[in-house]
């Protein structure tokens, strides 16, 4: 636990010397990344099928009880776009043969799991084979919020540099000071011109978010979970090991929802089939209902049911997922419910 919270800290850090490619809003445009992978593979996760989620930031998943951060935490990040694609343009990018865009797409993933003395901890690794709507790629959107400098803007910026320049030819300290004042005025008058295009490009993107946030997508994985035994004197005893491989699908019904269905392989001879419905405005601001079924696909038997209620919202920085999970036995008996949440951060 100790080398994970470790190895977080230092992508975290990592992550604030990195800059995204050309400094541009479309940053802001990429739809917000859902609770890690790994998290859902440990089953950590309000909703076990998530919407898609289009990223090139690190991302941190966690639980938060008695003023204090659980052992229950989860990092996610996508390893090839820091390596190779980072410092690229995105002229650059866009003119990439599509096989190289898809490895930008590829995240990896890891989280840990505490159930007393017992820890699961999960490795994933998401891969995107199509997604219907990219901020990064889309040349109309990029043309929208390409910085244009204006003939008022223009105008602007050439009298402060004629000015600056007048600067230097004048020894009146009285007069100097008066034009340093004229500058200084010049420069608020264009700080206002540039505040006015920024909030014309969050509206822009404000409106591709809402408008996409349910297109089509198709992702494919592989997972691993590992559980082991954790004395208090940090001995670890190694108790078993799952390998998952997943294929995760979704489809846009109308404009404020989306159907997303997940097919997932456990090498325990065990096979999860779910569909989840999103009903919503964005992809942050969303309600979800699903159904998963759990059959051993040696014997074809079932094992149990889950359906899963809940929602995410945004609260300022983060984005919260809050849901209840019912557990019910191959005869719909129930057998549990679970109140689920946690908290997600973007860097």
């Amino acid at each position: 636990m100790k080398s994970l919270c470790i190895f977080i800290l230092l992508l975290l850090s990592l992550s604030a010397f990195i800059q995204s490619p050309v400094k541009t809003d479309l940053k802001s445009a990429e739809f917000n990344a859902n609770c890690s992978t790994a998290f859902g593979l440990l089953d950590m996760s309000p909703a076990v099928i998530n919407s898609f989620g289009s990223y090139k930031e690190v991302k941190v998943d966690w639980f938060w009880k008695d003023n204090k951060i659980q052992d229950n935490i989860a990092v996610e990040f996508a390893p090839f776009w820091y390596l190779f694609y980072n410092k690229m343009n995105y002229s650059t990018f866009e003119k990439l043969p599509y096989l190289l865009k898809k490895v930008s797409d590829i995240t990896f993933s890891l989280g840990n799991k505490r159930i007393s003395t017992n820890y699961n901890f999960g490795l994933a690794l998401n891969i995107n084979l199509y997604k219907q709507a990219d901020p990064i790629c889309d040349t109309n959107l990029i043309e929208m919020t390409k910085v244009k400098r204006t003939d008022e803007e223009k105008a602007v910026m050439r009298l402060i540099m004629k000015k600056e320049m007048k600067l230097d030819f004048i020894d009146d300290p009285i007069q100097k000071l008066k034009l340093k004042e004229e500058i200084s005025a010049l420069e608020d008058k264009l700080d206002i011109i540039t505040e006015k295009q920024q909030v014309a490009n969050k509206k822009i993107i404000a409106d591709y978010k809402k408008k996409n946030w349910n297109k089509i997508f198709v992702n494919i994985g592989v997972g691993n979970v590992f559980h082991y035994h954790l004395s208090p004197a940090y001995n670890l005893t190694p108790l078993n090991n799952t390998v998952v491989v997943w294929l995760h699908h979704g489809y846009p019904l109308g404009e404020l929802a989306l159907i997303s269905i997940l097919t997932r392989f456990y090498f325990t001879q065990l096979i999860c089939n779910g569909v989840n419905v999103r009903f919503g405005e964005s992809d942050v601001k969303n309600a979800f209902i699903e159904v998963l079924s759990y059959n051993n696909f040696v014997d074809r038997t079932l094992t149990h049911y889950d359906l899963n209620i809940g929602g995410v919202t945004p609260v300022k920085d983060f984005k919260i997922s809050l849901g209840f999970k019912f557990v019910f036995d191959h005869e719909m008996q129930l057998k549990e419910l679970v109140p689920t949440y946690n908290f997600n951060l973007g860097f």
